[in-house]
């Protein structure tokens, strides 16, 4: 081989190993960025599957709170509607929706934002259950429930939609218009109230509010699945939660959470027979609806109802003070176990429930905390169901009066005595006193004559 084919070799050869050593780089950087990614991907599912339900919430508020701005809400109080605006791409605000509201009287003319977000929630004795928080005492949510069930609406509540509350200071919707809220306006969404008047044009007809069946206790709006309204269909019986729950001891709302149809149909929830459950017995219960009229149409269907109980026992006591007395002052006297339990004792015995079948127990301070004057015991009651109620007494420890600190007794003979004496000695002291009142009496009127005789004499000098 010449020499100029030995040079043109090995310059091939140095060219082939150049892109090897290239090929082996790129291979390794690309391997540790895989790596890197991979281990990103691991620990944010290792993360979301260790949260389980709680991530998606959280990942939501983080959502909500980034805030795209997409949506502005302005409440008109005259006109009892809350317009939804969308920013367009050319960023106009151009309305999007009009729904009917209700607009508590508390509710004042001013901007807000959407702060918090809360599903069934309690206000003044009525459940809410798409709730927007929009200050701190105001809130735009669904209109009222009796209790924490889809199907306990309040019909008044609902049929008022359009009109200004008389009192409070939150924005009712329907539950379909309080959800869209709930899940399009993310926190820090802003929140205009306008007063209004009556002349006011709104941008476009409110979303019609659908008329509720006699019996069912369903928002006929709510999207949610379970909903009666979305499963109408003749000659059936429509059922909303597969499991009614009925608090013990209360009555029976058979047919809230259901909607009969016959074949024409009409409404015949109201003419259901039905089997009765006992309230009072906790447990779950079958309960049959059958239809049947005289033209020979016939369909039934079966609904769980579950007796629960989740109100706590109320516990009382006789009285709320109690005194027990202890041999001293000195620790070793009253920081004992057994003065421990004499006084919860003293104040179980005191305690009744409003329900049978509580368990009750008095518990005082460890006893290396009682002290002499007043101490605290709680007192529990804790239901069959786990449920628990309490109250609180006072039990002041007190120094047992002995010979040595008590104060001696008078005998009566002595005592009558001791009064006759007094009563002696005041007279006496009452005589002297009169004594001396006429010995000063009389001595001034000498005085006074004397002055005058000595005056007398004066003037015939002259």
């Amino acid at each position: 081989m010449s020499r100029k084919d030995n040079s043109k070799a090995k310059n091939l050869k140095n060219i082939i190993t150049t892109l090897i050593e290239v090929i082996i780089v790129a291979a390794i950087i690309f391997g540790g960025l895989m790596y890197v990614q991979h281990r990103l991907q691991s620990r944010g599912t290792a993360s979301t599957q260790g949260k389980g339900i709680d991530s998606k919430e959280e990942t939501q508020d983080e959502e909500q709170n980034s805030g795209t701005g997409k949506y502005n809400l302005v409440v008109n109080i005259k006109k009892n509607a809350l317009i939804v605006y969308e920013t367009d791409k050319d960023n106009n605000e151009v309305p999007t929706y009009v729904f009917q509201c209700s607009v508590g009287d508390g509710i004042n003319e001013g901007k807000g934002k959407v702060q918090k977000k809360y599903t069934w929630l309690d206000i003044n004795k009525s459940w809410h259950k798409y709730n927007s928080q929009i200050s701190e005492n105001s809130w735009i949510q669904s209109v009222n429930y009796s209790e924490k069930y889809s199907w306990t609406l309040n019909k008044k509540s609902y049929n008022s939609l359009g009109e200004k509350q008389k009192a409070g200071s939150c924005i009712l919707l329907t539950a379909r218009d309080a959800k869209w809220i709930y899940d399009n306006c993310g926190t820090g969404t802003k929140v205009k109230i306008v007063k209004g008047s009556k002349k006011d044009v709104l941008p476009m007809e409110p979303l019609t509010k659908t008329e509720t069946y006699k019996k069912c206790g369903w928002d006929p709006t709510d999207t949610d699945e379970a909903n009666p309204y979305l499963k109408l269909a003749n000659s059936t019986i429509a059922v909303g939660d597969k499991v009614v729950y009925v608090e013990k001891g209360t009555d029976v709302k058979y047919l809230e959470n259901i909607i009969a149809i016959n074949a024409n149909g009409q409404d015949v929830t109201s003419k259901l027979k039905y089997n009765k459950i006992d309230s009072g017995t906790l447990g779950k219960n079958k309960v049959k609806f059958t239809y049947k009229n005289k033209a020979g149409e016939k369909f039934s269907q079966t609904v769980v109802f579950k007796v629960i109980d989740t109100t706590c026992p109320k516990v009382t006591l006789s009285t709320y003070k109690f005194k027990y007395e202890v041999k001293s002052a000195s620790i070793k006297d009253y920081q004992k176990d057994k003065v421990k339990k004499a006084i919860e004792d003293l104040v179980k015995s005191k305690a009744s429930c409003d329900e049978s079948g509580v368990t009750i127990k008095a518990v005082a301070f460890p006893k290396d905390q009682l002290e002499i004057g007043d101490n605290s015991v709680k007192v529990i009651a804790t239901d069959e169901s786990g449920n628990i109620g309490n109250c609180e007494a006072t039990v002041e420890l007190v120094i047992k009066e002995t010979k040595l600190n008590k104060k001696p007794k008078v005998p009566e003979s002595t005592k009558h005595k001791k009064e006759e004496t007094t009563t002696k000695k005041s007279k006496e002291e009452t005589t002297t006193k009169k004594k001396s009142e006429e010995t000063t009496t009389q001595n001034s009127k000498e005085i006074t004559s004397q002055t005058s005789e000595m005056q007398t004499a004066a003037n015939l000098a002259e």
